[in-house]
């Protein structure tokens, strides 16, 4: 009998990820990210396909116009050190959004 492993996994996003789910979290679509953060849409596609690494100033715009935490979206770490989304990373309808 194999033993199951009751923590659960838990899953780890690349900055492509993390970029994609906080466009979705905000429910924005690329066109209005790119308007929002001043880049162009190409630019979001791209840091959401992985093939362009966003510089501090893209990343913190992007963590800005989509009201997610910006070390979050940088590291994938919460500001309490865990890779989840932890309590700074509130579900879309229970706050006001601040943008």
């Amino acid at each position: 009998m194999r033993h199951m492993n009751t923590g659960g996994v838990i899953p780890t996003f690349d900055l492509k990820d993390r970029a994609r789910k906080a466009r979705e979290f905000a429910g924005l679509e690329q066109e209005e990210l790119a308007s929002r953060t001043g880049m162009a849409r190409s630019t979001i596609a791209r840091i959401e396909q992985g093939r362009n690494r966003p510089r501090k100033p893209s990343i913190l715009a992007i963590a800005v116009a989509t009201g997610v935490n910006y070390e979050w979206l940088a590291t994938g770490k919460t500001p309490t050190g865990g890779n989840s989304g932890g309590d700074d990373v509130r579900h879309q309808g229970l706050e006001p959004r601040t943008h």
